[in-house]
């Protein structure tokens, strides 16, 4: 099973917060401020995040000084999305303590969420200049360092600190799927290929590679091996389900199965009525076996869309011009 990436960032701050709580009783602390920590880790764990806020804020106006209050809060306000705040209680336990890695982690997914990447950046390298030992987090930081990299279109160094990610972890498979990504964007489509097949190695559920290999499979004109990949996604119930079934009436175009490429555009079209680039893969499908009136009214129909007006005029206009010297 691949790593949902959204709910591990989640579940590291978890994980930490429910650690402490077991251990919290043990510790000399005032008993209400234990009540209201571990009342926050609760809610956090819930979900609820408004009241996790407010029960780790009272724990902290009885306890100002204890790091894991401090932490608790500033994770609970970046799951509320007071961004602000919570880089400045995330800051603060840094400052307490520079060993505590989870900070770092999720002040650079509050700087992430903020689009400042570069600030992001610094605190995952951190991470990783912990060293391997403190397990998974490690892994992680280069997958998320490889993730900014790739907005900020560095590709190379993208591609460098993911490699490094499934060196660490080879079960990574969101880490392959964005090796993938990097080599797709870099026009290497065999390397691509081979990322996109290792991510759905590790999970066969990963629509989203599937996607993305229907794609590089049809840019390297291996459309059988894309025909297969989006079929896939369509029996699947991932969102990319209603593209995969025009981007297949586009391959099926493209290896002459006429008919399967009207079903497919005709589905697509099904759910986005009116489409124009449906229209006009549904045109030339059924320009491809001859029912040229079927042609001329889809593309009569994408030539209302500003886009693809000129070529859809143009095909009409060739249709007809064929269909009279006939």
């Amino acid at each position: 099973m691949r790593k949902t990436v959204r709910n591990v960032f989640v579940l590291f701050g978890l994980s930490i917060l429910l650690s402490v709580c077991a251990v919290a009783d043990e510790q000399e602390q005032n008993p209400e401020a234990i009540k209201h920590y571990n009342a926050g880790v609760e809610f956090t764990r819930a979900g609820d995040y408004d009241k996790a806020v407010a029960e780790f804020k009272m724990a902290l106006e009885l306890d100002p000084d204890d790091v894991k209050i401090i932490y608790g809060l500033g994770l609970a306000l970046r799951l509320q999305g007071q961004l602000e705040e919570s880089i400045e209680y995330l800051s603060k336990v840094i400052e307490i303590n520079p060993q505590y890695i989870e900070a770092y982690w999720d002040l650079g997914k509050a700087y992430w969420t903020q689009k400042e990447y570069d600030k992001a950046i610094n605190q995952f390298l951190t991470i990783t200049n912990f060293g391997p030992e403190i397990g998974g987090k490690y892994s992680m930081a280069y997958y998320s360092l490889g993730r900014l990299y790739l907005i900020q279109k560095k590709l190379d160094q993208a591609l460098e600190v993911l490699q490094m990610a499934v060196a660490v972890d080879p079960e990574y498979g969101e880490a392959f799927y964005y090796i993938g990504e990097v080599f797709r964007k870099q026009k290497q489509l065999v390397s691509a290929i081979k990322a996109y097949n290792q991510a759905v190695a590790i999970d066969s559920t990963y629509m989203q590679a599937y996607y993305r290999l229907g794609l590089v499979y049809k840019d390297d004109g291996q459309y059988q091996r894309a025909i297969g990949a989006y079929q896939l996604v369509v029996g699947s119930s991932s969102k990319l389900a209603t593209d995969s079934r025009y981007r297949l009436a586009v391959v099926y175009n493209a290896v002459g199965r006429y008919t399967d490429a009207v079903s497919a555009a005709k589905e697509y079209l099904e759910m986005r009525p009116g489409d124009a680039k449906a229209l006009m893969a549904l045109g030339e499908a059924y320009e491809g076996f001859g029912q040229v009136q079927n042609a001329i009214e889809a593309y009569t129909g994408a030539s209302k869309d500003s886009k693809w007006s000129q070529y859809a005029t143009y095909k009409v206009d060739e249709l007809k011009k064929s269909a009279e010297e006939e």
